[in-house]
């Protein structure tokens, strides 16, 4: 499996076989035994069991690791690293975060 950010609050995961679904990331739920529970694009719910990946957070920093304690990604949702498009707005701002302190 693996796992895309997409940069605007959901995440993609791409099995082995290709097949992708888009999540929101404040949809994914621990259920606290290795399996975590997410809301399909469907509105299915879908349990993946992690086989020794855990999932942890710390603010705003969710990272994933391996069985063997290796880190396989992680994943910033605080606003400093959220990308932020200016092109509309005219402000000088690159990250959410400095959008939100320009305003």
């Amino acid at each position: 499996m693996n796992l895309i950010d997409n940069n605007d609050g959901s995440v993609t995961l791409v099995k082995a076989d290709g097949t992708q679904v888009a999540v929101a990331k404040a949809d994914i739920t621990a259920n606290g035994d290795g399996t975590y529970t997410f809301t399909n694009n469907d509105g299915s719910d879908v349990t993946i069991d992690t086989n020794g990946l855990t999932i942890t957070e710390l603010n705003g920093v969710y990272t994933f690791t391996a069985a063997d304690g290796s880190v396989i990604d992680t994943i910033d949702t605080n606003a400093s690293a959220l990308a932020y498009d200016n092109t509309a707005s005219g402000l000088t701002a690159g990250n959410v975060q400095a959008a939100l302190d320009e305003v």
